[in-house]
């Protein structure tokens, strides 16, 4: 059973940002919290020809760092994607239990609205790696992220549903 998260930065990335992100969605899972040694910036990652990198292949990276009872989130600086999506801005992979952030487009001029946005998106990519699935409600911490400003109207946490099937240990619950 996981009890920790360990966030890591992946790249240059301002402390504030990896701070908003364990704490919003260490609070929503009840994960320990702690901060990791930063990483380099996963150059392994990036296509060049879509200037974007792998979401996949961070996931795959930063299982190396993970311990045992412990999940991993990498926060980066740049944008992701995964071959069957133009962008996407969080993910997850459950068997690794590895989570990755890609803050580039939640980039506003308002600095706590900037923090907001990553903290929720951080939601989702652990949840992800918790084996949740997305959900329907689209206040809830787990719906998909279509846009950025689409995380403006979170909650910030899980629906009652989301909830229920997390603590019930039911990951599958929206096959």
């Amino acid at each position: 059973m996981i009890r920790r998260m360990k966030v890591v930065a992946l790249g240059q990335v301002p402390r504030g940002i990896l701070e908003a992100a364990v704490a919003k969605s260490a609070s929503v899972f009840g994960l320990e919290p702690t901060l990791g040694v930063g990483l380099a910036e996963p150059t392994y990652a990036f296509n060049p020809s879509r200037g974007q990198f792998h979401a996949a292949a961070v996931l795959r990276k930063l299982t190396k760092v993970r311990g045992d009872g412990e999940l991993v989130l990498g926060i980066g600086s740049f944008d992701l994607f995964d071959p069957d999506e133009d962008s996407i801005i969080a993910d997850g992979d459950r068997d690794a239990k590895t989570a990755v952030l890609g803050t580039a487009r939640l980039v506003v001029r308002d600095t706590p609205r900037f923090l907001e946005r990553a903290a929720c998106a951080s939601i989702v990519a652990v949840g992800k790696a918790l084996g949740l699935r997305d959900c329907h409600d689209s206040r809830c911490g787990m719906a998909p992220i279509n846009q950025p400003e689409s995380l403006d109207r979170r909650s910030g946490k899980l629906c009652q549903s989301c909830e229920v099937a997390y603590l019930k240990g039911d990951r599958a619950w929206s096959k």
